[in-house]
């Protein structure tokens, strides 16, 4: 029950971000600060992960390797993102194989209200350049608070959704 409860004064909060900064612990808040600090690209800090994570994926393509992107939480929102500014920049095709998220906070109105093409209309809100992507959740995760991406982030290829519980880990 605490579990459960704790997870919907998230969702609220998520929902209507006064009323989270009010329920939320403090460690929440200060992890909701640092995404801020990323997500409004407060001293050029967005931007100069972004890059460094950029220079990889470039390094990675102009080899010709195959790629493979990991983010968790907040990681999964900047290599969103990146990906994002990438599949706009470069008109080589050069495409991730595999993208996997995990606990990955992107189909929450907080963070889906400040990503890079959140300005764009349909398809052009989303990355062109990720061939497949597996977002991983666990229940009761109280980042992940909205375990489908697919519905909000890429209508056209949705992604596969893996849950784990506390026991099992599902077959893929």
């Amino acid at each position: 029950l605490q579990r459960t409860l704790k997870r919907w004064s998230f969702m609220i909060g998520d929902a209507w971000p006064l009323v989270g900064r009010w329920l939320a612990p403090r460690v929440t808040r200060r992890i909701m600060h640092d995404a801020n600090r990323y997500l409004k690209n407060r001293d050029g800090l967005g931007r100069h992960v972004r890059a460094v994570l950029r220079v990889e994926i470039e390094s990675a393509w102009d080899a010709g390797a195959p790629l493979l992107v990991i983010g968790h939480s907040l990681g999964s929102v900047i290599a969103y993102d990146t990906l994002w500014d990438l599949s706009r920049e470069r008109a080589d095709g050069a495409r991730v194989d595999l993208f996997i998220t995990m606990g990955s906070p992107l189909a929450t109105r907080f963070i889906q209200r400040k990503l890079v093409g959140t300005p764009e209309r349909g398809e052009k809100r989303y990355p062109t350049n990720i061939r497949r992507w597996l977002n991983f959740t666990a229940r009761g995760d109280t980042t992940a608070l909205r375990q489908r991406l697919a519905p909000k982030r890429r209508p056209t290829k949705p992604c596969t959704v893996k849950r784990c519980g506390r026991r099992s880990f599902p077959a893929a």
